[in-house]
Protein backbone atom coordinates (compact mmCIF):
# COMPACT_ATOMS: atom_id res chain seq x y z
CA UNK A 1 0.00 0.00 0.00
CA UNK A 2 1.88 3.26 -0.86
CA UNK A 3 1.09 6.10 1.81
CA UNK A 4 1.67 8.88 -0.95
CA UNK A 5 -1.43 8.88 -3.56
CA UNK A 6 -2.91 11.43 -6.29
CA UNK A 7 -5.21 12.96 -3.68
CA UNK A 8 -2.71 14.56 -1.51
CA UNK A 9 -1.20 17.68 -2.81
CA UNK A 10 1.17 17.87 0.32
CA UNK A 11 2.91 15.96 2.94
CA UNK A 12 4.77 17.07 6.12
CA UNK A 13 7.92 15.17 7.11
CA UNK A 14 8.99 15.57 10.74
CA UNK A 15 12.49 14.84 12.06
CA UNK A 16 14.00 15.21 15.52
CA UNK A 17 13.47 18.98 17.22
CA UNK A 18 17.07 18.88 18.46
CA UNK A 19 19.06 18.20 14.70
CA UNK A 20 20.69 15.18 16.58
CA UNK A 21 24.23 14.84 14.90
CA UNK A 22 23.84 11.04 16.53
CA UNK A 23 20.54 10.47 15.27
CA UNK A 24 21.27 11.31 11.64
CA UNK A 25 24.50 9.50 11.47
CA UNK A 26 22.35 6.13 12.54
CA UNK A 27 19.74 7.34 9.95
CA UNK A 28 22.03 7.95 6.96
CA UNK A 29 23.98 5.06 7.91
CA UNK A 30 20.92 2.59 7.87
CA UNK A 31 19.77 4.28 4.63
CA UNK A 32 23.50 3.67 2.77
CA UNK A 33 22.87 0.19 4.19
CA UNK A 34 19.64 0.06 2.44
CA UNK A 35 21.16 1.22 -0.81
CA UNK A 36 23.82 -1.42 -0.67
CA UNK A 37 21.66 -4.00 -0.48
CA UNK A 38 19.17 -2.63 -3.26
CA UNK A 39 22.43 -2.22 -5.26
CA UNK A 40 23.30 -6.12 -4.92
CA UNK A 41 19.84 -7.05 -5.69
CA UNK A 42 19.78 -5.63 -9.12
CA UNK A 43 23.13 -6.70 -9.31
CA UNK A 44 22.16 -10.65 -8.88
CA UNK A 45 18.15 -9.68 -10.19
CA UNK A 46 18.78 -8.34 -13.75
CA UNK A 47 14.96 -8.57 -14.31
CA UNK A 48 14.38 -6.36 -11.09
CA UNK A 49 14.08 -2.66 -12.88
CA UNK A 50 11.10 -4.57 -15.36
CA UNK A 51 9.42 -6.05 -12.12
CA UNK A 52 8.80 -2.88 -10.85
CA UNK A 53 7.79 -1.15 -13.84
CA UNK A 54 4.01 -1.47 -13.31
CA UNK A 55 4.58 0.74 -10.19
CA UNK A 56 4.68 3.58 -12.32
CA UNK A 57 7.69 4.71 -10.60
CA UNK A 58 9.35 8.14 -11.87
CA UNK A 59 13.00 7.98 -10.77
CA UNK A 60 15.25 5.06 -9.74
CA UNK A 61 14.70 4.08 -7.08
CA UNK A 62 17.51 5.20 -4.62
CA UNK A 63 17.71 5.95 -1.01
CA UNK A 64 20.50 8.06 -0.35
CA UNK A 65 19.73 10.97 -2.30
CA UNK A 66 16.85 11.69 -1.16
CA UNK A 67 17.60 10.96 2.47
CA UNK A 68 20.40 13.60 1.74
CA UNK A 69 18.25 16.02 0.50
CA UNK A 70 15.67 15.51 3.34
CA UNK A 71 18.23 15.73 6.54
CA UNK A 72 19.15 19.30 4.16
CA UNK A 73 15.41 20.36 4.37
CA UNK A 74 15.53 19.63 7.99
CA UNK A 75 18.79 21.18 8.97
CA UNK A 76 18.18 24.00 6.77
CA UNK A 77 14.27 24.81 7.40
CA UNK A 78 13.12 22.96 10.41
CA UNK A 79 11.80 19.88 12.45
CA UNK A 80 8.86 19.80 10.00
CA UNK A 81 9.03 20.74 6.47
CA UNK A 82 5.49 20.27 3.48
CA UNK A 83 6.51 18.25 0.76
CA UNK A 84 5.00 19.32 -2.17
CA UNK A 85 3.81 16.82 -4.60
CA UNK A 86 5.30 18.83 -7.56
CA UNK A 87 8.42 17.81 -6.02
CA UNK A 88 7.61 14.41 -7.84
CA UNK A 89 10.52 13.21 -7.07
CA UNK A 90 11.28 13.09 -3.48
CA UNK A 91 7.68 13.04 -2.98
CA UNK A 92 7.80 9.30 -4.18
CA UNK A 93 11.07 8.95 -2.23
CA UNK A 94 9.08 9.67 0.74
CA UNK A 95 7.00 7.01 0.33
CA UNK A 96 9.54 3.83 -0.55
CA UNK A 97 11.24 5.41 2.09
CA UNK A 98 8.08 5.08 4.75
CA UNK A 99 7.36 1.82 3.12
CA UNK A 100 11.26 0.56 4.21
CA UNK A 101 10.58 1.52 7.55
CA UNK A 102 12.45 4.58 7.19
CA UNK A 103 9.36 6.53 8.26
CA UNK A 104 6.16 6.55 9.65
CA UNK A 105 2.68 8.09 8.99
CA UNK A 106 -0.03 9.33 10.68
CA UNK A 107 -1.62 9.92 7.77
CA UNK A 108 -0.01 13.31 6.13
CA UNK A 109 2.72 13.31 8.51
CA UNK A 110 5.62 11.70 8.24
CA UNK A 111 7.68 10.73 10.80
CA UNK A 112 11.52 9.67 10.31
CA UNK A 113 11.51 6.44 12.32
CA UNK A 114 14.99 4.00 12.52
CA UNK A 115 14.49 1.02 11.24
CA UNK A 116 15.33 -2.42 12.65
CA UNK A 117 18.72 -3.62 10.68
Amino acid sequence: MSYVSEEYSAVVVNFPSDRNADFASRWLTRIAEADRILTLHRQENPEFEKTIEPLGVVSLVEFSWPALELVRRWLHDSRAFPLSSRDYELFEAVSYLAETGFFASDGAHYHVTLPLH
